[in-house]
């Protein structure tokens, strides 16, 4: 299960780009420059640049008592803050978890979602912000139903939104036609994917509407123009316009055995990593037209979990995943495909355990997994 971890960085040494507010695939405006070319999406947020030769320091960690963390986290990042989601599972209990904090990583108040009692529980959670509201997306199991909320970040209240049964997935991003959920529901002869609209109360804004089908866990993610949605079992990312309508597709090569573990965008450019445990690899492609350009981002004896994760920037990506054994990896390319600098592996996070990586305004934040909780790291570039 691949819910949506996909969130907007920055990538060309020194530069400021202002990204579109929320995560779970924000992305800058077209050509990063220093206002938003936005009409409806409403304020954006300044990030800083990824950088071959980033400070990598501890931050958080955020821990808990009793239970266990996972197996799925997002995070997202509102101008003034950010934020990371997480299960905390607890038997008989299971709740979902928004914790706020510093863009240097610095632990602020944390928010309980939702919660639900064996034999239910959840697989997997989404978010993203316009920088007044976090909403968050979350699906419980094996009554496989997909639930959102919208908390303030003025007072924390949760507030319940759209809850729609059966439905599988929960992926959420916020772009130029404001905040857009993913997810598929039963149909004939295959499952559909369908995308809806949703306010800043969580709830529904018109209807949703079909983009496909045979996917059982569609990642979204916002560009400058529109968003991106993933077709697993096509091995394609659907290019969707404002109004939700496919505008064409992006294909990439085999080997993604267990779908996209992420997607970002820089602009309208794509960029997407996978693993592929038959060749003990980490697999990626950036693409700006309809064919990704394949990279091999490193190696891993991963081959379960979702150890690996993207954010998309000015110009470039930024990429983490786990190699297998301890620690999890960073590297940047530009959005041409080259490697900027070496590939990085300080030693934090548990071995091939969920993590994602999220921009802020002076680096980037990335949550990891570990035994009592989520790692938390800053990426700090000059």
């Amino acid at each position: 299960m691949r819910i949506g971890v996909v969130v907007a960085g920055t990538a060309c040494a020194g530069a400021l780009l202002l990204v579109r507010c929320g995560t779970s695939g924000t992305s800058p405006p077209d050509g990063g420059s220093e206002a938003s070319t936005s009409t409806d999406a409403g304020q954006s947020f300044p990030v800083h640049a990824a950088c071959a030769s980033p400070t990598i320091t501890t931050a958080g960690p955020i821990t808990v008592d009793a239970g266990v963390v996972g197996p799925q986290i997002a995070a997202t990042y509102g101008g003034t803050e950010a934020a990371v989601v997480y299960i905390h599972a607890q038997l008989p209990q299971s709740s979902v978890e928004l914790q706020r904090l510093t863009q240097g990583g610095s632990l602020l108040d944390r928010v309980t979602v939702a919660g639900v009692t064996q034999p239910d529980g959840f697989m997997g959670v989404g978010a993203a912000t316009d920088g007044h509201v976090y909403i968050v997306c979350s699906m419980t199991t094996p009554s496989i139903s997909m639930r959102c909320s919208s908390i303030s970040m003025a007072t924390g209240a949760v507030t319940p939104g759209i809850s729609i049964a059966p439905a599988g997935g929960g992926s959420i991003a916020y772009g130029v036609s404001g905040f857009v959920v993913a997810y598929s529901a039963p149909g004939q002869p295959l499952p559909t994917v369908n995308v809806q609209r949703l306010g800043s109360d969580a709830k529904a804004i018109g209807s949703p509407v079909m983009i496909g089908n045979n996917e059982a866990n569609p990642i979204v993610t916002a560009t400058s123009s529109g968003y991106l949605v993933t077709a697993n079992s096509t091995l394609r990312v659907n290019r969707l316009g404002p109004d939700l309508q496919t505008k064409g597709s992006i294909g990439f090569s085999a080997g993604i055995p267990f779908g996209f573990a992420g997607v970002a965008a820089s602009s309208d450019v794509v960029g997407a990593d996978w693993i592929d445990p038959d060749a003990g690899a980490v697999r990626g492609a950036i693409a700006t037209g309809s064919t990704g350009l394949p990279l091999n981002i490193g190696n891993t004896t991963c081959t379960t979990g979702s150890p690996a994760s993207v954010a998309g920037g000015l110009s470039s990506f930024a990429f983490t995943w786990s190699p297998g054994d301890a620690g999890i990896a960073y590297g940047a390319y530009d959005t041409s495909g080259s490697l900027l600098g070496t590939a990085l592996t300080p030693a934090f996070g548990a071995p091939c355990a969920a993590q994602t990586i999220v921009a802020v305004g002076d680096g980037f934040l990335i949550f990891g997994l570990a035994q009592t909780g989520l790692a938390v790291f800053h990426v700090g570039c000059p």
